[in-house]
């Protein structure tokens, strides 16, 4: 996709007005939806935080979510079919909006990146953000011949 060098560097800029933009000039284009979706979730996924959504410090619980994101684009395909054709994009949109600020959470909490965890914990942030860090590195997929709950048990102690 022609343009997925520039919604990468919005996105990871922090930028939703410009990714934004950049998704509603794709839509207009006519690009498929699937590849729509595949862009955006191949740009969020190795900043995603999962299984774990928790982390202490001082002894204080703190909570995020930024896995929501992807679930949310989930959300969005099933949600398209049940609107009307001129507001087929408006999950999508919401989803695209909303996955900027949720880039890199734990920097969020430190007073480090903008997004809505600094403001949930009402810490502030000044500067220019720290690059969100990227937990999970692009490579070949995981093959096993285990059972299917040996695999999701491995890959929790992972």
């Amino acid at each position: 996709m022609a343009s997925t060098p520039l919604l990468k560097r919005r996105i990871l800029a922090r930028d939703q007005v410009g990714a934004s933009q950049i998704f509603y000039d794709l839509v207009k284009a006519g690009r498929p939806v699937p590849e729509l979706v595949r862009e955006t979730v191949r740009i969020h996924a190795p900043y995603t935080h999962v299984p774990f959504h928790q982390r202490q410090d001082s002894g204080e619980m703190r909570f995020v979510n930024n896995d929501h994101c992807l679930l949310s684009m989930r959300a969005a395909l099933q949600l398209k079919k049940l609107v009307s054709e001129e507001a087929a994009f408006l999950p999508m949109a919401q989803t695209l909006w909303y996955i900027p600020t949720g880039l890199d959470p734990w920097n969020q909490l430190l007073g480090k990146a903008p997004g809505h965890y600094n403001r949930v914990y009402n810490m502030a942030f000044s500067g220019a953000p720290a690059a969100p860090v990227a937990h999970w590195q692009d490579g070949a997929p995981a093959t096993s011949e285990a059972t299917l709950q040996e695999r999701l048990d491995h890959w929790l102690t992972r």
